[in-house]
């Protein structure tokens, strides 16, 4: 109770999926295991009370920070849906 609920969430899972392997810190399998709890994780999205969506990470960090400020819907977030978040040819094979 009293306790504000956000979701950070990469543009797209094929942008999350370049980012760790660019990263260059993990494994294929833990790569997979990652989107995996990515896929997951993102599908409760409606069970948070903000939304905000990581294109560049100094933006979003400003956003949670006015979230925390003010609870005002951040930016990134407006119009997010779920199934477009989760189309995509890297998606399939996860899904599968």
């Amino acid at each position: 109770p009293g306790a504000l609920r956000s979701c950070d969430s990469k543009f797209s899972l094929d942008d999350l999926e370049s980012r760790l392997i660019d990263r260059g810190q993990d494994s294929s399998e833990a790569i997979n295991r990652r989107m995996d709890e990515a896929i997951s994780e993102i599908s409760h999205y409606t069970e948070f009370d903000y939304v905000i969506v990581n294109r560049d990470f100094t933006v979003a960090l400003e956003e949670l920070r006015e979230i925390v400020l003010t609870c005002q819907t951040p930016q990134s977030s407006e119009g997010f849906d779920l199934e477009t978040f989760l189309q995509s040819k890297k998606n399939a094979r996860l899904k599968g």
